[in-house]
């Protein structure tokens, strides 16, 4: 599973045994660093992981589904990463396992209910009182 940002943070800080809130501000300023690169010069490369870059989409002319009337998507920018040659390596050696697709679940079939019948009530039985039997002979 991938790590969030926190999670990254009180990694980091573990391991360089740092304290958490340390480890959160390094990781939170290396983003926004990050952010800074891409709006500034419109690229940035972390060397080992890969580089990420702004790319431009051109505006294309489309159909709308519902109205079915033509529309026009204007450009507008996105951002693209490419991944190092040490990730790429990385991933086809092996070592990361991609992720497994979920299975598709079958939907149990819907038992039919048979109309309930009303329940007698349910009676008490007296138990019987008990008769003492007195026996004058001894070997009963």
């Amino acid at each position: 599973m991938g790590k969030t940002e926190k999670q990254l943070a009180d990694l980091i800080s573990k391991k360089l045994q740092l304290s958490i809130r340390t480890g959160r501000e390094f990781v939170r300023r290396l983003l926004e660093l990050v952010r800074e690169d891409l709006q500034k010069t419109g690229w940035s490369e972390l060397r080992g992981l890969g580089t990420f870059a702004v790319h431009l989409r051109p505006g294309r002319d489309t159909i709308h589904p519902t109205t079915k009337k033509p529309v026009h998507i204007p450009d507008r920018k996105a951002i693209r990463f490419r991944a190092s040659k040490d990730v790429k390596d990385m991933i086809q050696s092996g070592v990361v396992k991609p992720k497994p697709k979920k299975p598709t679940p079958v939907p149990a079939p819907v038992p039919v209910r048979e109309p309930e019948q009303p329940k007698a009530k349910a009676r008490r039985r007296k138990k019987a009182p008990e008769v003492a039997v007195e026996t004058d002979s001894p070997d009963l």
